[in-house]
């Protein structure tokens, strides 16, 4: 025979049993070859006893077949050229192949504990009862966690350190392993306020609230004790009254830092706006005249959103009304919204500042939580070092009265805020609660126009969201402003 020819290898199995239901022939190996006119040629294809394995399902692994092999020699299936007989018999012993070694948990702070679990499997593709093996676990780094006999491992201090299984099963040996990280353990064990420690202290409380009556006083000093070894402390003292002393943190190994603030401040001022001029507590962050006036409705601060957010790097909000609040407080404030937010971003409500990039608002706000589309939210956002987030939510729908009346309540305690609000008189819902050290604290009230989508962009017409040009101003009616300072 000349020209192209493809030789191909066929499995039969005539003595396995029936019920195992495998097909009546199998392909094994082929190669194609060339054979000129008049030639022969001798064709090597070489079949593994590991080709001849299959999956158990009974006994979860895999295995073979006992007995006589029939390899037939042929052009196709139907065109047999010759067959080799062959018996496989014996036991295959399988040995220790893959070892792996984990835990649920590999970010842990001093204390913590975590079991080792560790899977081997062999190399027939089956696990083995790992209680019937021999295994030894270390840890690279002792300091840093240990491990007992029985793979149980303890968090000790801030690092890295690889946590190793030695298994031996029937003279072989595997080792499997895996990193974990020990967080430095950044609480205090005490704060003391001119030499005596503060009577309400609590390692997981990091800020702390002093109401003074006499700014005139000496400023207090503030010191700290870690309630670990190794961990730095530097104490940043107030400057002044109304002030904060920062007490910072850090740990040289895992580079980890932390912060907690204790907060001098004085009462701060309840106002209904019922006088023409703005009482001399408060102060403007960027003020715009024209879009704020006591005036035009007797009793009521009239606020009009300009361009501009609060947002990121974007920094460029006017008319935030602001007074110091460097204590423990509740606030209350009961506001008109002309409509209802549209330009994405536009907001109202109450803020607790520390600065552009840090703080803390209860608002009404425009916001877009999915793919298209966006609707009012109650929205407790937080910033931190110019990185904001949503700690709380919820959908206006449905919950906004007609006239858009308001009140909401902005609680502060320590470094714990919460926040509530009320629709149509009705009782206060809570909405939500956050940490956040801030220090230096102003509290009052914000308004701005958000990022407006730019003219002819399809999408905010598909949205329905109109240009800033196009819209009309939101305005905020606020009844009052009412806080309640309280402290050590």
């Amino acid at each position: 025979m000349a020209g192209d020819e493809i030789v191909q290898i066929y499995l039969k199995t005539p003595d396995s049993k029936a019920s195992l239901q495998r097909p009546i022939k199998r392909l094994k190996g082929f190669q194609r070859l060339t054979i000129p006119a008049g030639q022969t040629k001798t064709v090597s294809i070489g079949i593994d006893c590991s080709d001849l394995w299959f999956w158990d399902a009974e006994k979860e692994r895999i295995t073979f077949d006992q007995g006589k092999y029939i390899f037939e020699i042929a052009a196709s299936s139907k065109k047999i050229k010759g067959q080799v007989e062959a018996e496989m018999n014996g036991i295959f012993k399988p040995v220790l192949q893959t070892l792996v070694a984990e835990c649920g948990k590999v970010v842990l702070n001093p204390g913590n504990k975590v079991q080792t679990s560790v899977t081997a499997s062999l190399s027939d593709d089956s696990f083995f009862d790992i209680t019937n093996a021999k295994v030894i676990y270390k840890s690279s780094n002792p300091t840093v966690a240990s491990v007992d006999a029985k793979g149980m491992v303890t968090a000790i201090g801030p690092g890295v350190a690889t946590i190793a299984a030695e298994v031996t099963i029937d003279g072989t040996t595997k080792t499997g392993s895996y990193p974990l990280k020990v967080m430095a353990d950044l609480t205090l064990g005490s704060i003391s306020k001119d030499g005596q420690p503060i009577a309400n202290f609590k390692p997981d409380n990091h800020s702390y609230s002093y109401l003074i009556k006499d700014v005139s006083a000496k400023i207090p000093v503030i010191s700290a004790r870690s309630s670990v070894e190794g961990i730095k402390i530097n104490v940043t003292q107030a400057s002044s009254l109304p002030g904060t002393a920062l007490i910072s943190l850090s740990d040289d190994i895992s580079g980890q830092s932390g912060s907690y603030t204790v907060n001098f401040g004085t009462s701060s001022y309840s106002d209904e706006f019922e006088t023409s001029s703005l009482n001399e507590h408060w102060t403007w962050l960027r003020e715009n005249k024209d879009n704020w006036t006591l005036s035009e409705s007797p009793g009521k601060m009239i606020l009009t959103a300009g361009k501009g957010d609060l947002k990121g790097s974007r920094n460029n909000a006017s008319n935030i009304l602001l007074q110091s609040a460097n204590t423990d407080w509740s606030i209350e404030s009961k506001m008109e919204f002309s409509k209802r937010p549209e330009a994405p971003d536009q907001q109202g409500g109450l803020i607790a500042y520390q600065d552009d990039d840090n703080y803390v608002k209860l608002v009404y706000i425009n916001s877009s939580k999915g793919f298209m589309g966006s609707d009012g939210y109650f929205e407790l956002l937080v910033e931190r070092e110019g990185a904001q987030y949503s700690a709380a939510n919820i959908l206006t729908a449905g919950i906004i009265p007609a006239d858009r009346t308001l009140t909401f309540k902005l609680e502060k305690t320590g470094s714990r805020y919460k926040a509530y609000y009320s629709t149509g008189g009705k009782d206060f819902e809570f909405l939500g609660s956050t940490d956040v050290v801030l220090r230096d604290v102003s509290a009052g009230l914000i308004t701005c126009g958000g990022g407006a989508a730019p003219e002819g962009d399809l999408v905010a017409g598909m949205m329905g969201i109109r240009s800033g040009s196009e819209e009309k101003p939101l305005r905020i009616k606020i009844d009052n402003f009412r806080i309640v300072n309280a402290g050590n």
